[in-house]
């Protein structure tokens, strides 16, 4: 019909639905933005410089690592194993057990560097864990009953049984004998029976296999005289005894009567013959006869002079 508004053309509605599945087709598909990814700050680790540059390949037990520095050591710098207890040797040997643990990125868990290389040095130039209750105040008896069962008996009496401990029998005799070293004193199957001395004031006594048995490893007393310096007062006000008691057993000593001091492990049988042997006027002359380390010191100075 003439003049009739045609409404259906090129956009018409038909057209226009076809087009724009057409359009979405051809145009990729729109997605929501992204979440903003959120990541935890990492750890900070205050680390060492030789943490950082010398960092372990792998991580190996203690036993295995202190095994594998001995051979070292031995097979390339055996004469600080028997050039004895020198601070130069001590530098020597710490110098090189750093070395390898750096050189060849050795690590145990839970340790950092230097505390391997400390404990390493420890067990090689030193005593093992003992060596802290040696050379530690108050500190009197090391009782060894076998390698795994060790107790402390200190000054005041208490005594203490340790949860550290060897790592087997051959550990413990390995250790005692490097103490044993020190005096000259060898401890094998000849000679599974010694005494000796790591210092002046330190005795050791040792059994070990064939007298003890095999997985006991051994058995010893490693004991430390500390010597006191008591006064009268110090035993009558501890309970040891009265004054008249201590002036009787004086007079006793100076004019040369026998006297016995007898008593239980610690009960301060040395202290009180140690002051006894003090009474005695310094023109006298005293000779001791002592089995083992010096547990009395006789000797008095006066500004700087022997008397």
């Amino acid at each position: 019909m003439l003049g009739e508004r045609k409404t259906r053309g090129v956009f018409n509605e038909g057209r226009n639905s076809e087009w724009s599945a057409r359009m979405q087709e051809l145009m990729p598909a729109q997605t929501a933005p992204a979440e903003p990814v959120v990541r935890e700050p990492a750890e900070v680790v205050n680390k060492s410089a030789d943490d950082i540059f010398f960092a372990a390949v792998e991580g190996k037990d203690f036993a295995t690592v202190l095994q594998e520095v001995q051979e070292h050591i031995a097979s390339r710098y055996s004469s600080l194993l028997t050039d004895g207890n020198s601070d130069d040797v001590k530098r020597q040997m710490k110098r090189y057990i750093t070395k390898y643990v750096q050189e060849n990125r050795v690590a145990v868990q839970g340790m950092s560097n230097q505390e391997l290389v400390d404990n390493l040095y420890t067990e090689m130039a030193e005593f093992s864990f003992l060596t802290k209750y040696i050379f530690g105040e108050g500190v009197e008896e090391i009782d060894i009953n076998s390698w795994k069962d060790i107790e402390i008996q200190y000054s005041g009496g208490r005594t203490e049984k340790l949860e550290e401990h060897f790592d087997s029998p051959a550990h413990a005799i390995n250790v005692i004998r490097r103490m044993l070293h020190v005096s000259g004193t060898i401890l094998d199957d000849a000679s599974p029976v010694v005494t000796g001395t790591l210092a002046k004031n330190i005795r050791i006594a040792v059994l070990k296999t064939p007298i003890v048995d095999e997985e006991v490893g051994l058995a010893a007393s490693i004991r430390i005289v500390n010597p006191q310096s008591m006064k009268k007062e110090d035993f009558v006000s501890g309970g040891t005894a009265t004054g008249e008691m201590l002036d009787f057993l004086s007079e006793c000593i100076r004019y040369g009567i026998s006297v016995c001091v007898a008593g239980a492990t610690s009960s301060g049988k040395t202290t009180v013959a140690g002051w006894l042997l003090t009474t005695i006027p310094d023109r006298k002359r005293i000779f001791s006869i002592e089995n083992g380390s010096r547990e009395l010191d006789l000797v008095r100075e006066y500004d700087g002079r022997v008397v």
